[in-house]
């Protein structure tokens, strides 16, 4: 029933779908949360309710049937675009089967809830364009699943924390146009082997590596690193990067002169930005 002008009063007509297990409700004109009438919520695993518009309701009362669950089967969850205004609740981490979870593009605020590292099978973390804001979380090492974290344009602050390089499966990491800023050395990346896209342009940390050859674990395709402090020296680890097809790295405050074996390795791929 996606884009088909369903409005909440339209659910509170329907009852008992108790075989009911996936619900696509994507681009409708839904204001409230799904009635209990409407079957057995807690057997539901897929849900798209993104595209709605849910500015007078918070994120908890949205979701208070699938907390009451015993055992929630929601595996699958979308509220992007939804004018959500309230903050993420700790109940998250109550959703244990979760695989996907996107809330992108609303207006989310505070901070990110413990709880949200209890989520062991998330693959899928989407929480760009809000207002999210205080430091990333410690309990996201947690995330032993997680293969894309984005986390984009919210107001995210300090350092990012060692933890994150614990996620081995992950692929995709966005932190772009946050508040980040602190130090961050090899030790967060140090499990990250999948790791092919990472994208933190707009913060303002500091690189450091520990050790002067250190050779990360991954191989990225994209890096945007821009505003990043990298300098004086030209970052040896780069070196390393050969499956790199964008790099973007001003304002890095590299000094030194660039290796012409860096550009070398390069050879087909377009010129960095």
């Amino acid at each position: 029933m996606c884009s088909c002008g369903v409005k909440s009063a339209t659910l509170e007509s329907l009852f008992n779908l108790t075989s009911l297990h996936s619900l696509n409700l994507y681009g409708n004109q839904l204001t409230n949360t799904i009635p209990k009438s409407l079957g057995n919520l807690c057997n539901l695993r897929h849900i798209d309710m993104g595209g709605n518009n849910f500015q007078n309701i918070s994120l908890t009362s949205l979701l208070e049937s699938f907390f009451d669950c015993k055992s929630p089967s929601l595996e699958s969850l979308s509220l992007e675009s939804s004018t959500l205004s309230s903050f993420l609740p700790g109940q998250l981490g109550q959703l244990i089967n979760l695989v996907h979870l996107q809330l992108g593009n609303n207006h989310i605020a505070g901070p990110n809830p413990d709880s949200i590292g209890r989520l062991s099978f998330l693959k899928s973390l989407d929480l760009d364009e809000n207002l999210i804001s205080g430091p990333i979380p410690y309990s996201v090492g947690g995330l032993s699943s997680l293969e894309l974290l984005e986390l984009s344009n919210n107001q995210l602050t300090d350092t990012l924390p060692k933890s994150l390089g614990q996620l081995s499966k992950l692929n995709t990491l966005d932190l772009s146009h946050n508040l980040l800023k602190g130090v961050v050395t090899d030790s967060h990346f140090s499990k990250l082997i999948g790791l092919k896209y990472l994208n933190g342009r707009g913060n303002n940390l500091t690189l450091r590596s520990r050790h002067v050859n250190w050779v990360p674990a991954f191989h990225l395709e994209t890096l945007y690193i821009s505003s990043w402090d990298l300098g004086p020296q030209f970052p040896l680890w780069l070196l390393m990067q050969r499956d790199l097809e964008l790099l973007e790295m001003s304002n890095t405050k590299i000094s030194s002169a660039k290796p012409k074996s860096f550009w070398r390795s390069f050879v087909t791929a377009p010129d960095p930005v």
